[in-house]
């Protein structure tokens, strides 16, 4: 199972859009193969948006801890992993994937 996502559309997935983003990795869960495609360099991520005045760092955290459930537990609370993230240049690139 894939999610792809462009940079506006990511950030949307975390901010606006996030309950519906949830149910849908929440539904992913089921499948034993699961992978976010970012269409946009790390760097950009990182960098403030154009189209939105949310912060950059905010979506990385979020990034680097939003996921699909694991079986893994760190002090004793159950820590959500994505299987992959993959951070890519453009769409044209992903198409490649």
């Amino acid at each position: 199972m894939v999610e792809r996502k462009d940079l506006p559309d990511l950030v949307h997935s975390f901010t606006a859009d996030r309950a519906v983003f949830v149910k849908r990795t929440k539904k992913m869960s089921a499948y034993p193969q699961k992978l976010l495609v970012i269409t946009a360099a790390m760097s950009e991520v990182k960098s403030r948006y154009s189209f939105s005045s949310f912060n950059p760092n905010k979506v990385m955290h979020a990034v680097a801890t939003f996921g699909w459930p694991s079986s893994e537990h760190h002090a004793g609370r159950r820590v959500m992993s994505p299987n992959v993230f993959v951070f890519l240049g453009s769409r044209a690139d992903s198409r490649r994937c």
